[in-house]
């Protein structure tokens, strides 16, 4: 990639919010690694998991609703720091309290903060990315939350997770996460004050694709680490085993991320999208035929099946900002990270059902079916769409009167 074309894709404003981006998902993936440990280590029961687990779900999308309508109240910096340093009250509060139900309350009003920190951040790079580079710009999003989200969980190999001030470390990254967003003279995209449900329920006509895309990255991406080991028990694999399909799922989204996201800036978003869910499919089929006993196989087609979806959410938030006006960028980045976190709550249930009425390998009959399904719909919609419809209808239904909703 030329170095001016370089400089014109992740420089300015961009390489400041992947900053509060990167800071704030260390944070973020040390206390998701350390909350489940810290239970199993204390001999607490695995509903209790769960629950913690529901509790950052509705509190996630409870986010995503009010988010639009919160932060129009404040400046998009000031929305970042506010969400950054709840976040870091909120890690307090584990170190302070641990208590199941103290715990289940923070992970509640993390889940709500995050997905609010999360829509700004999307609707300011929307914003300051084009239809030429978006698609690449959004990949290195999804790419350094992931490496972030990676290195600080394999951290946790060298420490031990009963130590609590490990959440005061997590407190202290959340703390400072929101400085570089006060480093840079840019602009922030205009926030204005509408229904976040009205919009929710409007923005969709707009980016239908994308929607669908982020539902279906959430049933896949969140059903793949959270079921892959109990796979893998039931075959019999060692833990050694287990752990490395659970790199290789990582490994494989950080490898694929930006070599797709940047085609879908030459090829189209919807194509790439339909091509990322085909070989989601594929992959998925050959998996429950390669044998797990066969190790290099057997991982390097794990690291393919991990990284095929991993890629749909960034492109499907880039093509959403493609068709976005800039006042309707948060209604986008809420709709779609909404539609994430439906996915995400209901794919781990759906799958699970599946591999205890037919079988470890409904794991991947539910990932293949998905990839087809998404599939279908994105040639559908290429064979039915119409000319875009003109932005002011959408943009009115977007936005309502200060009295209306939430």
């Amino acid at each position: 990639m030329p170095a001016t074309r370089f400089g014109a894709v992740f420089g300015g404003a961009v390489v400041v919010l992947l900053a509060v981006s990167i800071v704030h998902q260390l944070g973020t993936g040390l206390v998701l690694a350390l909350v489940p440990m810290r239970l199993a280590i204390e001999g607490f029961p695995a509903w209790v998991a769960g629950a913690m687990s529901t509790s950052f779900s509705l509190g996630f999308i409870a986010g995503c609703l009010a988010a639009p309508r919160m932060v129009s109240r404040v400046s998009a910096r000031a929305a970042i720091m506010v969400c950054a340093l709840v976040n870091a009250g909120c890690a307090v509060l584990l170190w302070a309290f641990p208590d199941p139900l103290a715990w289940c309350a923070a992970r509640l009003i993390g889940g709500y903060f995050i997905a609010a920190l999360w829509v700004v951040i999307e609707a300011w790079l929307g914003a300051r990315s084009t239809a030429g580079n978006r698609g690449a710009v959004f990949g290195a999003y999804m790419l350094t939350n992931r490496v972030s989200f990676v290195l600080v969980q394999a951290a946790l190999a060298w420490t031990d997770p009963r130590l609590g001030a490990l959440f005061l470390v997590a407190a202290a990254f959340h703390a400072v996460a929101w400085l570089p967003a006060f480093a840079t003279s840019d602009k922030p995209p205009p926030i204005p004050r509408r229904s976040a449900l009205r919009g929710l329920l409007a923005f969709p006509r707009l980016a239908p694709a994308a929607v669908a895309g982020a539902l279906a990255h959430g049933l896949v991406t969140a059903s793949q680490p959270a079921l892959f080991p109990i796979y893998g028990v039931t075959l019999g694999l060692g833990m050694d085993r287990i752990a490395l399909g659970l790199a290789a799922i990582q490994f494989g989204g950080m490898l694929l991320q930006l070599p797709l996201a940047f085609a879908s800036d030459r090829w189209g978003r919807r194509r790439v999208m339909a091509y990322a869910a085909l070989a989601t499919a594929a992959l998925s089929l050959a998996a429950l035929r390669v044998p797990a006993d066969a190790p290099l196989a057997f991982l390097a087609l794990i690291a393919a099946w991990g990284g095929a979806p991993a890629v749909i959410y960034s492109i499907a938030i880039a093509h959403a900002n493609d068709r976005a006006a800039d006042d309707q960028r948060v209604a986008a980045s809420s709709t779609l990270l909404m539609s994430w976190g439906v996915g995400a709550t209901v794919g781990p249930m759906a799958a699970s059902l599946g591999m205890d009425l037919w079988g470890p390998g409904a794991l991947f009959a539910f990932t293949a079916v998905l990839g087809v399904a998404l599939a279908l719909y994105l040639g559908w919609r290429r064979l039915v769409r119409r000319a875009p419809p003109a932005r002011e209808p959408v943009a009115a239904a977007l936005i309502s009167p200060p009295d209306l909703g939430r």
